[in-house]
Order: C-alpha cells, then sequence, then structure tokens
C-alpha cells in the first residue's frame, strides 16, 4: 500500500492538470465553430462561403458568395454595366462566423458586406452591400429549380416542394444567371434578403414579400416559442430602422419602432398563437390609443402616406407553413418613435381582458400597459 501511495498521488496530479486543459480546448473551439444549428437554421461557414443553408431540415442553398463589384470587374476585365446574367463563379470574400444571440448570428466578411442570419420560421438571411456594391452568387441545391418572379424577385423550388424567396431592398436587382444560379447585384446600402415558404407560398406571403421588395415593410417581428422559452426575432430591412419587441404578460406583445426617417411604414407582426392568441379578434394600440383597423392593404398602405392615424391589419393568409400563428400588420403614419401593442383574445370565462381591474376594459387595460416600462429585447439587424 505504501509503494502504491505516491503513485495515486501522481495521478490525482495528473488528473486535476488534465481535467482544466480539455475543458479551455473545448471552449476554444465553440468561440471559433465554424457552423451554426439553431431551432430552424443551420449552416456551415467555409472559407469564402456560406454551405448548406437550411431551414426546418430543408437545404435551401448549397452554397453562397459575396464579391464586390469592384474586385470582380478587375478580375474578370470588365468595365461598366455588367450583364448579370453572365456573372457566376464569383471570388467569395473571407468569412468568419461572428456573434450570437438566441435567434441571431453574424457571419463576418472581410469586406464592406454584412451577413445576418435569423433562427425565425422563415429562415431569414439578410446580405447588405454596405458602402461598396456587392455581387452575390447563391448555388441552390441540385433538386431544387430557381426561377425571377421580377427584377427585384427570385423564386426557388426545391424538389418536395418547399419554396423560398430571395428579395432584393434598395438600389439592386436579382435574377438567374447562367449556371441556373441566383445571382444579385446590390447598390450602395442595398440588400438581399432570402426568406423560406414552406410548402405552399401563398399569396399572403407573396403580399409581404411586394412590401418588402418595394419599400413598404420596414421591419418583420417573430414572436415563437422554441421549447419552453418565448424568444423575438426583429428583421429590419431599412438600416435607419431599429425595433425592439418583447411579450408582455400572457396575452400581450408590445413593441418600440424608430426610425430616422418621419415616413411611415408597415411593421409586418407574426405571433404564435401558443404565445398570444391573437386571431381575428385581435386588437391594437399604437402610442397607447385604440389603432383604427384596416379592411384591406391597400387601405394599410395608404395610412403610411400621411394618412391621419396608424392602422392595423390581420392577415390569415399571410404564411401556409406557420398554421399556429396570427400575422398583423401595423401601418404607422409618420415615425421617428412609436410604441405598438398586440393584445390577443379573451381567455378567461368573462374576464374583459384579464386585467382583473374593475372598470377596465381592453383598451384600458392596454393603455395601463403600454405606460408602464416596456420589457424589451433590443435587436439591432
Amino acid at each position: 500500500m505504501n509503494r502504491m501511495a505516491p503513485l495515486l498521488a501522481a495521478l490525482l496530479v495528473v488528473a486535476s492538470v488534465a481535467t482544466p486543459a480539455a475543458a479551455a480546448v473545448t471552449a476554444d473551439r465553440t468561440e471559433t465553430q465554424d457552423a451554426y444549428a439553431g431551432a430552424h437554421v443551420s449552416y456551415d461557414v467555409q472559407g469564402d462561403a456560406v454551405v448548406d443553408y437550411t431551414v426546418d431540415n430543408e437545404t435551401m442553398v448549397e452554397s453562397m458568395r459575396v464579391e464586390s463589384q469592384s474586385n470582380y470587374e478587375s478580375r474578370a476585365g470588365v468595365s461598366g454595366e455588367v450583364d448579370l446574367d453572365s456573372v457566376v463563379e464569383l471570388d467569395g470574400l473571407g468569412l468568419d462566423m461572428g456573434a450570437s444571440t438566441t435567434t441571431q448570428a453574424t457571419v463576418q466578411t472581410e469586406g464592406a458586406a454584412s451577413i445576418v442570419t435569423h433562427d425565425n420560421e422563415d429562415g431569414t438571411l439578410v446580405v447588405r452591400g454596405g458602402e461598396n456594391g456587392q455581387f452575390v452568387e447563391a448555388q441552390v441545391g441540385s433538386d431544387a429549380e430557381a426561377e425571377a418572379a421580377s427584377d427585384d424577385r427570385v423564386v426557388v423550388e426545391t424538389d418536395n416542394g418547399t419554396t423560398g424567396t430571395f428579395i432584393v431592398v434598395g438600389d439592386g436587382n436579382v435574377t438567374v444567371n447562367e449556371a441556373g444560379n441566383v445571382t444579385a447585384e446590390l447598390g450602395s446600402d442595398a440588400s438581399l434578403v432570402f426568406r423560406e415558404s414552406g410548402e405552399e407560398r401563398t399569396d399572403g406571403e407573396k403580399r409581404v414579400e411586394r412590401m418588402i421588395a418595394n419599400g413598404t415593410a420596414t421591419a418583420e417581428v417573430y414572436v415563437e416559442e422554441q421549447g419552453e422559452q418565448t424568444v423575438e426575432d426583429t428583421v429590419t430591412y431599412g438600416q435607419d430602422t431599429t425595433v425592439e419587441a418583447a411579450q408582455e404578460g400572457e396575452h400581450t406583445v408590445n413593441m418600440t419602432v424608430e426610425r430616422t426617417q418621419s415616413q411611415g411604414k408597415v411593421v409586418v407582426i407574426h405571433v404564435a398563437e401558443s404565445v398570444v392568441d391573437a386571431g381575428e379578434s385581435a386588437e391594437v394600440l399604437v402610442d397607447g390609443q385604440a389603432a383604427a383597423r384596416a379592411q384591406s392593404v391597400s387601405e394599410l398602405r395608404a395610412a403610411t402616406q400621411n394618412g391621419d392615424e396608424s392602422m392595423y391589419y390581420v392577415a390569415q393568409d399571410a404564411s401556409a407553413q406557420a398554421e399556429a400563428s396570427t400575422t398583423v400588420m401595423v401601418g404607422f403614419d409618420h415615425f421617428s418613435e412609436r410604441t405598438a401593442s398586440i393584445q390577443g383574445e379573451e381567455t378567461t370565462d368573462g374576464d374583459d381582458s384579464g386585467s382583473g381591474m374593475p372598470g377596465f376594459g381592453v383598451t384600458a387595460a392596454l393603455a395601463a400597459l403600454v405606460g408602464a416600462a416596456l420589457v424589451a429585447v433590443r435587436a439591432r439587424s
């Protein structure tokens, strides 16, 4: 036993030193990981490309590269206006995984462009051109087909019928190049957006796509349950827009929208019924006052164009893949900082809004909520 004691002591010393070292290696790998896997979205970053971009287990993009227009023109020996159909095999910028939160992840680039992915039901991906013009090429899967729907939208459909749309916001256009891949040209401060539409691209999905492309919709907000946690994700399409959103209580979602420009815009909010059972009876307050309900998207859009008041529209057909959710569009008549509150359906017998406060109806209870401090999760795109 006496001979074994020194050996056991030595082994304990080695074990005590080896354990922290192993933990350090694991931590380093976590910090320098080149893959992302969320509740909806997963992908890898390999050198100069984002690869295997998957939404709800369906690979929508096999690889995507970004290259500055000036670098491409110099390398290809061309100048002036470039035929976008002929832009192929981009020499992509160097990429690395960047910071991530519960619902968002960034891909760092060596150039002015930025890439942000959103772990929401639409698997939203946003490429911003930055100060310099950029080309983007996205190679779709071998079992997928890409087709231009307009100068600012290309629709991708996989072999099993899952669809997604590439949308250009701002100064630029997108098409299908001669190799059958999606190619976009982004001017200064323009963006390329990808959104998955599930197995059916509804009229509501098409409507939202058009609103994003023409600048009517400046942001989308997603409120859903992931596991036992309620998460909020905000996607902004205008660089002058900031959105904060959070669930407030059991039946209310609050948000604050700031814009540096005064022109009115629409914010599209997707709320899971498991979080707030909104449905057709949803009510909306803007800046603490009950907003008028628009009967059509045209009426909603008019409210943002020098309208007399803000309005909202409940769109039940906005997404075929999110059957247990409600899409509410809020049209703000002007900015700079506005607040909105979405109230869901009553869920208790005979209670007006669950407030338990005598004399308080839905509107008064909501006004009290909006008057209270907003519990917000800041998400800048």
